[in-house]
C-alpha cells in the first residue's frame, strides 16, 4: 500500500460489492506476512483482526469482508507482525 505509517498499511483499494460485502487489495512485501485488521470508530479505535494472510509473490494480497454489511460504518487497515 502507498501510505505506511510504521508498521500499518492503508490498503489502496476498497470495493463494495453488490452482495454488501467489501473487498479490500494491498500491496506489501512478496510473501509477508499481514493482518487485515477493522474498526469502527477512528477517535477512539479498538482494532479488530479479520484474517491473518501472507502477500502473494508479486507482493498483493486480498481479502473479503463478508460482514462489511452488518456495520454502517466500518475502517481497514493491514499490519505486520
Amino acid at each position: 500500500c502507498p501510505v505506511n505509517r510504521g508498521q500499518r498499511r492503508i490498503p489502496e483499494i476498497v470495493e463494495s460489492e453488490p452482495d454488501g460485502t467489501m473487498r479490500l487489495t494491498c500491496s506489501g512485501t512478496a510473501g509477508g506476512a499481514y493482518s487485515i485488521q477493522a474498526t469502527t470508530n477512528l477517535v477512539a479505535p479498538v482494532w479488530t483482526t479479520l484474517v491473518s494472510t501472507n502477500a502473494d509473490t508479486n507482493g498483493l494480497l486480498s481479502f473479503v469482508d463478508q460482514d462489511a454489511a452488518t456495520y454502517g460504518l466500518r475502517f481497514y487497515r493491514a499490519k505486520t507482525p
